[in-house]
């Protein structure tokens, strides 16, 4: 085949792989993400576990500068008299804004003095203290139970996503934020969460697990939560790996979406689809040219009877071992950069769709030189 021959070969194999490939991707495999897997961005699974084994074997993780965390699983804090405690502490001091991820709904468990006295506690911190609250079916909240008569500000607590972030819920067709989102705001008024997906590579939080622990060093300008950490009622279960765990307090949680709305240099964005398809379009057209180029030849040889019956492949065995080595090689290389553009660069290329057009080189270049023979069967 001649230079004509293989430019049509390369322009035919490029483009029918790259629309298989994008069949592939968009309409089958974006409908199983949304329909099954229920996640956009599940592959990242593989990149958490495979960069929080690695920090978890080393047990050793980036500190979070702003956020500290008062474990409420003890009754010298998780109590109502415990809780008054604490918060009465730190109106003393100049935390950046508190979130309490803990409910106290059922006052019988508790004397009316106590009550008294918590919510007393919490109207010292103002518009500081964001109280959570949960919800209760789909068209109600249940509140803290001096939510209401304090006036104090709430938020969303129970709705986690992994792979994405939205900062507000629906309920009764209005809109309240997420305890986190509300936090962040709070804590930087120009958040955005604008195409953000939460960054979970491991962290380590300061945990303060008694009252006396609480002192201005440790909260002046900081964010403060306030939650269970040991509650397993309260412990969700993750998709991927985070500090050696498969589980994780929803506290915990709450701190990790924090950390990425307060710092969006270090959360996750994906790289625009026009960027990505092009990116992917280059890498195909690259590939193709390597695989047309290299491809075996055949030559019709003249038997003894003069028959041109006999074919025989030129190349060598490397030719033909090449190409699948090749296609090998690609999909590595193509893992390789999309863990470097999300571990360093903190952006996610959408080059699967390359990876999914790889597979379909050989085949389309085998129909793309059997059309070409076709049409010049003189060459």
């Amino acid at each position: 085949m001649n230079k004509d021959g293989f430019w049509v070969r390369w322009i035919f194999t490029s483009v029918l792989a790259i629309l298989a490939g994008l069949i592939i991707i968009r309409a089958i495999g974006g409908w199983i993400s949304e329909r099954i897997a229920g996640e956009p961005f599940s592959y990242l699974e593989h990149y958490y576990n495979f960069f929080n084994y690695t920090a978890d074997k080393k047990g050793q993780y980036p500190p979070c500068q702003d956020i500290v965390i008062i474990d409420a699983y003890d009754n010298s804090i998780g109590s109502r008299s415990g809780m008054a405690e604490v918060l009465t502490r730190l109106s003393g001091m100049n935390p950046a804004v508190v979130g309490m991820d803990i409910l106290f709904p059922n006052t019988h468990e508790s004397t009316w003095e106590e009550d008294v006295e918590l919510a007393a506690a919490s109207a010292l911190l103002k518009d500081k203290l964001i109280m959570g609250c949960r919800r209760h079916g789909r068209d109600s909240l249940e509140h803290s139970f001096f939510t209401q008569s304090s006036s104090l500000p709430y938020a969303t607590v129970n709705a986690q996503s992994f792979f994405g972030f939205t900062p507000s819920d629906s309920v009764s067709g209005k809109r309240v934020d997420k305890l986190v989102y509300a936090m962040a705001q709070r804590y930087r008024p120009d958040v955005s969460t604008e195409n953000l997906i939460i960054n979970y590579e491991s962290l380590s939080f300061r945990e303060l697990s008694q009252p006396d622990q609480i002192v201005p060093s440790v909260i002046d300008g900081k964010i403060v939560l306030i939650g269970d950490c040991n509650d397993s009622k309260d412990e969700v279960d993750l998709p991927f790996l985070i500090e050696g765990k498969s589980s994780l307090s929803g506290v915990k949680v709450n701190a990790y979406q924090l950390a990425s709305l307060i710092h969006p240099e270090h959360a996750l964005r994906p790289i625009p689809a026009g960027l990505s398809l092009f990116a992917s379009v280059l890498l195909v057209l690259v590939f193709t040219i390597f695989s047309c180029r290299w491809s075996p030849k055949e030559n019709k040889l003249v038997d003894a009877k003069g028959f041109k019956n006999t074919r025989e492949v030129t190349g060598g065995v490397f030719i033909i071992l090449l190409r699948p080595l090749a296609v090998i090689l690609a999909e590595v290389c193509a893992i390789l950069v999309l863990l470097f553009c999300i571990h360093w660069a903190h952006f996610i290329p959408d080059i699967l769709l390359f990876m999914a057009s790889i597979p379909f080189v050989g085949t389309f270049d085998k129909a793309a030189t059997l059309v070409y023979k076709y049409r010049h069967p003189s060459k």
